[in-house]
């Protein structure tokens, strides 16, 4: 017979309010789910390098990526809301022109997976949004209307999302991807 009496109280702990904007720094670092750093130093300054990933496919041999990968929710203090007019930015590099593909996974505020999102961008692109004096670096500011659902959703349902993850990856092919600033922007 369980005796509840002798059970430890459950407390209730209310969820922080949410933040519209968040960008990833050295603390967030630790929570790097995929890719490996191969710049810290005392400045603060970090870079992220893509690492190889085999993928599972259902029906026929898994492909291979190369995947920078951060839970942006580990690295926040609070939930990260996403709203129709959220984007955003990601800076880094590729030593090899080629398409990259950013992405973001979201649950809705309440807790129940909602997907994920991705939009890839090929090397004339990533050329057009070019850092003078950076070889092969690029800023990308992406709307949340840029990325496309992997489950055929719209992703205008992005109004009451919160950000889990977010990433970039090359499919087969190394280009040589590097991350240096990750951010979620709040444009009005």
């Amino acid at each position: 017979m369980l005796d509840v009496r002798r059970q430890p109280t459950i407390q209730l702990m209310v969820q922080p309010a949410p933040q519209f904007e968040w960008s990833l720094d050295q603390s967030g670092l630790e929570f790097l789910s995929h890719g490996r750093i191969t710049e810290l130093n005392e400045r603060g300054d970090w870079r992220i390098q893509a690492r190889p990933l085999l993928w599972p496919m259902a029906d026929r041999p898994p492909v291979l990526l190369h995947v920078i990968g951060i839970p942006a929710a580990r690295c926040a203090r609070h939930p990260l809301r996403l709203t129709a007019g959220s984007m955003l930015r990601f800076r880094g590099r590729t030593t090899v022109p080629g398409m990259v593909r950013f992405g973001f996974s979201a649950q809705k505020m309440a807790g129940v997976f909602a997907g994920k999102f991705e939009v890839d961008l090929n090397a004339e692109q990533l050329r057009a949004a070019a850092i003078p004096g950076v070889d092969g670096g690029w800023q990308v500011q992406l709307p949340m209307a840029a990325f496309l659902p992997l489950d055929g959703q719209p992703v205008g349902v992005a109004e009451d999302l919160e950000l889990l993850d977010v990433y970039a990856l090359t499919i087969v092919t190394d280009h040589g991807l590097e991350l240096d600033h990750v951010e979620l922007l709040r444009l009005q």
